[in-house]
């Protein structure tokens, strides 16, 4: 790993409430001096970037391609991203259903140009971002951006679904699919049909990923033994836990771990040396 001198990293999170709807907003500086490369595991979020400078993206095998504003939503599969040591961000984070009233569809695989989906509105978002004056003042205007889509499209959120997506995130990935349908009063086959058309994903799939994501928080933020962690996650056992990481991180647990950046957040592309 380069030399780490001269790092630094800012950031600001606050979470949001519009038109009933939580979400987060992080605002988010880097200056590092040596190019930056992340592995950014697949979550079962949607996230809404807009960048000051440019940044490289692209599947494990993939050529990267710049973008500045950009969307990347849960079925996108695990991303490498790469920065050349300065980068200024705004990232807006929503439950994925949130994608059919901001944009009036599903939260997409990604990475999609924000423009794609909004037109013009995307560039004059990203100038009032550039010219704001502090972290706050950026803050404050995507609040009223995420407010003003969320409220112009909130005709399009189905109520069900909403409910279903908290129950899911309350259970921690444990839930059961067939419950959760009896208990709206839907069949199973219409219940996964319209949780895929207002999430993207197929209920069964959303489950992995939050049971994943719980996971993953904490393989890089704790030391705990992957087994315990595979037994407070609800997985079967620690080989399930690693299949499921291999699926939605690209990797086993024990190598993410390892690959745990040591002076910024999120990990490497490649595990760091045994």
């Amino acid at each position: 790993m380069e030399s780490t001198a001269g790092v630094q990293s800012e950031a600001m999170y606050q979470q949001r409430s519009a038109c009933g709807v939580a979400f987060g907003l992080a605002d988010f500086t880097e200056t590092t001096g040596r190019s930056v490369q992340r592995l950014e595991p697949s979550q079962p979020r949607l996230k809404i970037l807009i960048a000051q400078q440019d940044i490289a993206l692209g599947g494990l095998q993939e050529v990267l391609t710049t973008h500045k504003a950009f969307v990347v939503g849960p079925s996108c599969p695990p991303l490498r991203s790469m920065h050349d040591g300065t980068l200024s961000c705004l990232e807006i984070d929503l439950p994925p259903w949130a994608g059919t009233a901001v944009f009036g569809e599903p939260g997409h695989d990604g990475p999609l140009a924000l423009s794609d989906l909004i037109g013009s509105a995307a560039d004059a978002l990203a100038e009032q971002l550039s010219a704001a004056a502090d972290a706050p003042a950026r803050l404050a205007l995507a609040e009223r951006f995420v407010a003003r889509r969320l409220e112009a499209g909130a005709q399009r959120i189905c109520p069900e679904i909403r409910w279903a997506w908290d129950r899911l995130q309350d259970g921690g990935g444990r839930n059961s699919i067939r419950a959760l349908a009896d208990d709206i009063g839907w069949s199973g086959r219409h219940f996964g049909q319209r949780f895929a058309q207002q999430t993207g994903l197929l209920p069964k799939t959303a489950l992995r990923m939050m049971r994943f994501d719980r996971a993953c928080r904490l393989v890089e933020q704790t030391q705990q033994p992957l087994a315990d962690i595979a037994f407070a996650c609800g997985y079967a056992d620690q080989s399930h836990m690693t299949r499921e990481f291999l699926a939605f991180a690209a990797r086993p647990p024990d190598a993410h771990r390892k690959a745990r950046l040591a002076d910024l957040p999120g990990t490497s592309p490649a595990p760091a040396p045994a």
